[in-house]
């Protein structure tokens, strides 16, 4: 016999993710699937210990194997199955939620839902066991259902994704700049690079906490704010050149 257990782990942060209600019921379908496949692996480990003590320890083992959920809402937290926990989430004050496997030693499996803006990340997936298979299997399978809701938009809270919204913010200043920069006034255009600045510093913190939330519930069907805000800043970028080609002609 092996006198030491080897443990498998994976874990995931979505820095992005945005759905309705029904995909979050997806999500915790499959983690109850995972709960079940604990409670079914233990009984059958143990079958042969069947009107033992050693079996009476693993039945309980199995029943206490329950996966549950967590809504903290400020001061206030809701706790229960994870389907009637989902049930009860209100869009206008959700804040944090967590689906936990609970009651037994071995697997460690735990989902965050964060729209905080401390965290950073929408999702947070941790998934350990000594049962190699089910960590991997359990990993993907919600991998790939939470990667379902993840915005086509994610880019742009990413390192990268922040460069580049600083250097169009940068251009959109210049832009607007541009004016002071040919008065012919040395103050005038001096002043014409705080717009630039100002832009350059604000864009990225505007677009992370603003514009892109990490973290978003949306009704059945509908577009997340991230692509709403998205089109208006587009919108509202591409009418600084047109009017500056307008003002050239006349």
């Amino acid at each position: 016999m092996s006198d030491f257990v080897r443990y498998t782990s994976r874990s995931r942060c979505w820095r992005t993710w945005a759905g309705d209600i029904k995909e979050i019921h997806a999500i915790a379908d499959i983690f109850e699937n995972a709960a079940e496949k604990v409670r079914n692996e233990i009984l059958e480990q143990h079958q042969e210990h069947e009107e033992t003590a050693r079996f009476c320890t693993c039945l309980s083992d199995a029943k206490s194997a329950v996966a549950t959920a967590r809504i903290s809402e400020g001061s206030e937290s809701i706790s229960g199955s994870l389907h009637a926990v989902v049930a009860a989430i209100d869009r206008r004050t959700f804040k944090r939620m967590t689906f936990k496997l609970k009651g037994f030693s071995s697997p460690q499996l735990e989902l965050t839902f964060d729209s905080e803006l401390e965290s950073g990340q929408g999702l947070t997936l941790q998934v350990s066991s000594s049962w190699r298979d089910w960590v991997r299997q359990t990993f993907t399978e919600l991998s790939d259902e939470i990667d379902k809701g993840v915005p086509r938009w994610h880019f742009l809270r990413t390192g990268p994704g922040l460069a580049l919204i600083t250097l169009v913010g940068g251009l959109a200043g210049f832009a607007i700049a541009l004016p002071m920069f040919n008065s012919g006034n040395n103050f005038v255009s001096a002043l014409g690079t705080s717009p630039i600045i100002i832009l350059m510093i604000l864009s990225p913190l505007l677009a992370y906490i603003w514009a892109f939330p990490g973290f978003e519930i949306t009704h059945e069907g509908g577009t997340t704010t991230g692509a709403r805000r998205l089109a208006f800043i587009c919108a509202l970028l591409l009418s600084i050149p047109i009017g500056i080609v307008i003002n050239l002609i006349t």
